[in-house]
This record gives C-alpha cells, structure tokens and sequence, in this order.
C-alpha cells in the first residue's frame, strides 16, 4: 500500500462515517424540501453547515494524490491543507467578488448550467462545523466499527461533489430598503445598491462589495406610514393596499392595490436568477423624493412602485427586479417557464400510445415491464421534481436527468411499440397514433394556464393534467376495444 493510497483511504472513510452521510442526507433534505416548504435564513444556513462538515473530507481524498509525502507526516499534511483549503476557499468566495464569480464561471463551464454563488459574510458563521470534522478525524481509530463497503465509497466523492452545488446564500426578498440622500434615492437588496437621480423611474447599479441596509424610520413597526414633510399628506401601505390621508392621518383613503404576485412569475424569476428568492410581503418601504415630488414604494422582486406628483402610479425596473416579469418576456419567457413541462407532455403522448399499443397487442411481460418502467419515470419527474418550480443548482440536474431518461425511455418504447403495430396493418398503428398526438396539449393545456395566470397553483395544473391525462386514457382504450372489434 502506497502512502498516498493509505491516505486516500483514509478521508474516504470519513466520507462514509454515518456523521458524514447525515450531512449530506440533510443538505439533500434541505434543498429539495425545506427550502421549498419553509424558506428562511436558517434553512440557507442548513446547507452550509451540512457543506462544511463533510467538504475537507472530499478535499482529502483528492490531495492524497498530489501532495508528496509518506506515512504519518502525509496525513496530517493532507489533513491541514483540506481543511485550509475548505476555511479558506469558503471566505473568499463569501467575501470577494471576484473570487465568487470565478468559482461560479468555472462551475458552469464544467455543467454547462447557469451557476451563480451569492456572496454571503453571515455564511461565515458556520465556519466552526469545521472544528467538528476536524475532531471526527483525528478520533478516526473509532472509523472501523463503522463497516461500509469499500467498493461504494468511491460513489461518494461524485455524489458529495454533486451536493455542493446547492450552496447557496440567504433568501433575498429583492429591493427591499430605499433611502433619500441629496438629489438621489437608493434602493438595496440582497448585497447590492441602485441609485435614482429621476424619482424612482430610472436606476443604476452602484457597488456590490459593501451592503448596508438602509432604514428611513417611516416603514418600520407594525403600521407602516411615510409622511411628506411640511405638507398634512401621508402614505400607510401594507401586503393589500396603499392609503392616502390628506389631513395628517384623520381619514385614509385606498390609492393603489398592489395586484398580488403570482406563483408563475415567482417560478420564472427563481429560473432566471441564481439568488435565493424569498417573498415578503409588499410594499416593505417607501421613501419621498423633495426633487421630483414623486413616492416610491419598494415591491421586492417586482422593483419599485412610483407615485408621479402628478398623481399617475408607474412601475420601474431596479436591477433585475421588475413588474410582469413573466409576461415582458413574451413567448420566450413562456418557453423558459414550460420547457420540462412540455418534455413531459411530449412523454405524456407517447405512453398513451405505448399504452394503447399495450391493450392491442400480445401481454408479454417485457411490454408490461417497459411500461411500468415508462410511467414510473414519468411520474416521477412530474410529482417530485416538478420541472418549472425546482429551481436550485443540483435539483435541476436531477429534474434535467430525468426529463432526458423519461424521454430516451418513451422514445424508444413507442417505436418499438409501432414497429409491433405495423405488424397487425396501418389502420391499427394510424389510429393510435393520431388519437396519442391528443394528449400532447391536452396535458400541456393545464400548465399554459397556470403561467397565464388563470390557475392560481401550480399542483393544481398538475393535478388537472393528470385528470386530463387519465380521460385521455380511458377514451383512448374505448377507441382501442372498438377498433379492435373491427
């Protein structure tokens, strides 16, 4: 056995102790499902914690083969440069820019997939996990009762490297804080300033490497009111409407009522954005600017809300936080929303043909097992990872796999099912292929409305789908009994 080998065997092990399998059982939890469910700073910082304790171990195990050295001395060699390496790397890319977006373009390049790691410095107080994996090792002469075999740990490094692709930083709530200094408004959000010289309509990005939220003392507390100074006018806003009273507060009148954000457009901007989105409740902030007499009103992701001194209200584009951000995309935005789903459409339509094809043919056990299989896959995608809500890092390669294996399998199972049909004459394969081309939009027709904003929830699209689906079926096996009678 070679030093280099003992070594590398040795941090394998650590990645197989069960401290290091839970870790990565939670970071898998966490971004597949707390953060979807119950979105906050501390599940952003689950995942950190989870990174942490089991990453030095994956360093080790890649060092071990290129740090010289032997025995002993190479060992806690490799072992003080992993966990350096880790601390290290760790920092940087929460504190440096540049850093950050170096690791994050060599990330894509080697996926292919858009990556953005958000800089983050509250990441940093997860940093003691490490003194954790650091005392699971040198306490490693209790690793042996722990058996595991050796064979499938190695599966353990790509699938560690996999995890840690869903590092991401806390929840950004868009443009949240807006200030008034000179003849400028400010407006923050998630680590980075845009300022206004034009009341609000207009914004440019200012410095990201500093991050101070702003307060204004007039949206704070439970009721949220801006004064305009020297005049009896006054703004109270909440998540439903904007009231305006012209007597100091005596009486309050509705100005404007916020359409609420729709769980579509959420769904596209976490597509077309890196950031941890979360939402909170709008308008968050408001500031009046003395230079242009215009209101502004800060809408998280949906940018800012402007009253013009002449009384009109206008939405304006701060960064990449802007209203009806869906539907300014036009059809491209649409595509980019529905593309998994149209996959799965596509998938859709041909295991009712491989199914109605199954009904007419012979019951061989490897056509019924290539349709389980099929359906299995399909449901799969489409109930667990649903493609156009599953939007962190490594739960859209898993969404990507399994659109590309559903559709590889229905693929080649329908053409094997028409080659089949051919044999019993055109007419059968005809029909059942031109009554399958049906469920094509008939299961698509559900999604399309839900990013129209017609259906309020995507799982209900879903679930109408499925229904859809399910009648397709049944009129298609009627179809099949009648043909077949012929």
């Amino acid at each position: 056995m070679t030093p280099n080998l003992s070594t590398f065997r040795i941090a394998l092990g650590l990645l197989a102790h069960p401290a290091s399998l839970a870790a990565m059982a939670v970071m898998l939890l966490n971004d597949l499902v707390l953060r979807r469910l119950v979105p906050s700073w501390w599940t952003g910082k689950l995942s950190d914690v989870a990174y942490l304790f089991f990453m030095p171990f994956v360093t080790a195990a890649l060092l071990a083969w290129l740090v010289p050295g032997q025995g002993d001395r190479h060992e806690r060699r490799v072992r003080r440069l992993a966990f350096a390496a880790v601390a290290l790397a760790f920092t940087l890319g929460k504190l440096h820019p540049a850093i950050n977006n170096s690791a994050a373009d060599f990330i894509q390049s080697l996926l292919g997939l858009p990556v953005q790691i958000t800089a983050d410095p509250t990441d940093l107080l997860t940093l003691p996990v490490l003194g954790l994996a650091w005392l699971l090792w040198v306490r490693r002469p209790d690793l042996p009762r722990f058996s595991f075999p050796q064979p499938a740990r190695w599966v353990l490094l790509p699938l560690a490297a996999f995890l840690t692709l869903a590092n991401s930083a806390a929840p950004s709530a868009g443009i949240t804080d807006l200030v008034a200094e000179g003849d400028r408004i400010f407006a923050s959000g998630y680590f980075t300033t845009w300022s206004s010289a034009d009341g609000g309509l207009t914004w440019q990005e200012g410095p990201k490497t500093s991050y101070s939220p702003f307060t204004n003392g007039e949206g704070d507390g439970a009721e949220k009111v801006l004064a305009i100074p020297d005049t009896e006018i006054r703004y109270r806003y909440d998540d439903r409407v904007i009231e305006r009273s012209e007597d100091g507060g005596a009486s309050w009148q509705a100005d404007y009522e916020p359409a609420a954000f729709h769980e579509a457009e959420r769904a596209y901007l976490e597509k077309t954005t890196s950031v941890n989105e979360s939402y909170s409740p709008t308008p968050i902030d408001a500031v009046y600017d003395p230079a242009s007499g215009n209101v502004i009103f800060s809408m998280g992701h949906r940018g800012v809300l402007v009253r013009l001194a002449s009384g009109e209200w206008q939405w304006a584009a701060v960064g990449p936080h802007r209203h009806m951000a869906l539907e300014q995309s036009g059809l491209a935005g649409y595509f980019t929303l529905l593309q998994g789903e149209l996959v799965l459409a596509v998938a859709a339509a041909l295991l009712v043909f491989s199914t109605l094809a199954w009904l007419l043919l012979e019951k061989k056990w490897h056509r019924t097992a290539k349709l389980i299989v099929g359906w299995l896959l399909f449901v799969a995608v489409a109930a667990v990872v649903p493609p156009a809500v599953t939007n962190q890092a490594y739960s859209n390669l898993i969404v990507n796999f399994g659109l590309l294996a559903a559709a590889i399998w229905t693929v080649l199972s329908a053409v094997l099912d028409a080659v089949s049909l051919s044999r019993l004459g055109r007419p059968s394969l005809g029909r059942t292929a031109l009554f399958s081309l049906w469920a094509l939009p008939a299961y698509l027709l559900p999604y399309l409305l839900w990013a129209a904003r017609v259906l309020p929830y995507y799982y209900l699209a879903a679930l109408l789908a499925a229904v859809i689906l399910a009648v397709v079926l049944v009129l298609g096996r009627s179809r099949v009994a009648v043909s077949s009678e012929r």
